[in-house]
């Protein structure tokens, strides 16, 4: 089930949204081995996944999901500077492939919010990545998730 509306999306906790809504939408977008990285040695990582969109080349990700808006605050539960402490354990630990068993560590990084992440909480993911680390990192807030939801559901 891919809630086809706002209101359905932000209504879901963060195990619905995951379960619910980011591994089917990845699946059904053509990534590979799209499953929930649980537990303490998440690091960071809700979910793994990875394509070989270029010949021979696998890019490995990490998803960080949070339930409803992240905001710019500098501390505390939803806020920029939780989100990014996540996405560095992400992109700087390994998880290891389901198929091969062998170590991967996440290239690149996307951060999902089934909220707002406003203009105060970009800046602040600015301020505290490095520029590496913000070439790597995609942001997609609920309003984005829902289109792409909708799109990939109409489809296929």
């Amino acid at each position: 089930m891919i809630p086809r509306t706002k209101a359905t999306l932000a209504a879901l906790n963060e195990d619905d949204l995951r379960q619910e809504v980011l591994i089917p939408l990845f699946t059904k977008m053509g990534f590979r081995d799209v499953r929930h990285h649980p537990g303490s040695g998440e690091l960071g990582k809700d979910i793994v996944t990875w394509t070989s969109e270029r010949l021979l080349v696998r890019d490995d990700y990490a998803v960080v999901v949070k339930r409803g808006k992240i905001s710019g605050r500098s501390s505390g539960a939803g806020s920029a500077a939780e989100v990014t402490n996540r996405i560095q354990k992400a992109l700087g630990s390994i998880y290891h492939d389901s198929v091969t068993n062998q170590p991967r560590r996440p290239t690149r990084c996307w951060v999902v919010a089934s909220g707002e992440i406003g203009p105060e909480a970009r800046r602040a993911f600015e301020a505290a990545l490095s520029i590496d680390q913000m070439r790597v990192v995609n942001f997609i807030d609920g309003e984005k998730l829902q289109c792409d939801a909708v799109r990939a559901c109409l489809s296929g």
